[in-house]
């Protein structure tokens, strides 16, 4: 619990401390779709505590837009609070057990959401409500949320173990459209990030993927194992 409270406590004194119109919005879990996870924001010399909110226990990191935090709590619930105050703006309950892992993503005036259970919803922003939820799957949702040009990027989780895992594309209508499946233990912790027309993403086998964002057509696969193409290959990589 210390360390969620650390975490929003710095997040909203980061931005807090200067003029919300000059703070950097953080709509994606490394704030945008190249992962950089920099802002042109300055750094306080002297941060203060300006509010704190329990909204029990949470995995995964806020995202900021217009004004409000919004945070995924573990058991499913969806919060916005106020940047500046920290009054709770709205609360939406999605399906969810007690680890999410999957940070939430913002794009359209939509909250994107995909929770441990295998739940991907849409909410409105302004108000939490649920605009569209599907049942996806019951291997869990892990991975950060990706939004690129209204479509939603993510994988299946560790659950089962090593099988037959999907990476999916959705549009922000919750409409697939396409998927792959591969042999993994699955996607964990690691979101996709664009490079030019592909999507690079990792494994939980260390491998990593470029796929066409697009078609989901996969152009090249990197094994962390491969002597032959890297000089810093590791037998046992472990996690992307």
């Amino acid at each position: 619990m210390t360390r969620i409270y650390i975490l929003i406590i710095f997040i909203i004194s980061f931005l807090s401390v200067f003029n919300a119109a000059d703070a950097s919005d953080w709509p994606l879990f490394k704030k945008d779709v190249l992962n950089s996870g920099i802002t042109s924001d300055g750094v306080p010399e002297d941060p203060l505590i300006l509010w704190s909110a329990d909204i029990q226990r949470m995995e995964t990191t806020p995202i900021i837009s217009s004004g409000l935090v919004y945070a995924l709590a573990g058991n499913g619930s969806v919060y916005a609070l106020d940047r500046e105050t920290g009054d709770l703006r709205w609360q939406s309950q999605l399906d969810g057990w007690v680890y999410q892992m999957s940070s939430l993503a913002i794009g359209g005036g939509k909250i994107f959401a995909a929770t441990d259970s295998g739940t991907l919803a849409a909410l409105d922003a302004l108000n939490g409500e649920v605009i569209w939820k599907q049942d996806i799957t019951d291997k869990r949702f892990e991975s950060p949320l990706m939004l690129i040009d209204a479509r939603l990027y993510l994988g299946e989780g560790s659950a089962y173990g090593s099988g037959q895992k999907r990476f999916f594309c959705f549009d922000d209508k919750g409409r697939e459209c396409w998927n792959i499946s591969q042999s993994t233990k699955g996607y964990q912790w690691c979101g996709a990030c664009l490079a030019g027309e592909y999507l690079v993403f990792g494994q939980n086998d260390g491998i990593l993927l470029s796929v066409n964002k697009s078609s989901g057509e996969v152009v090249d696969v990197l094994d962390l194992r491969d002597s032959s193409r890297l000089s810093f290959y590791q037998e046992d990589p472990g996690r992307v």
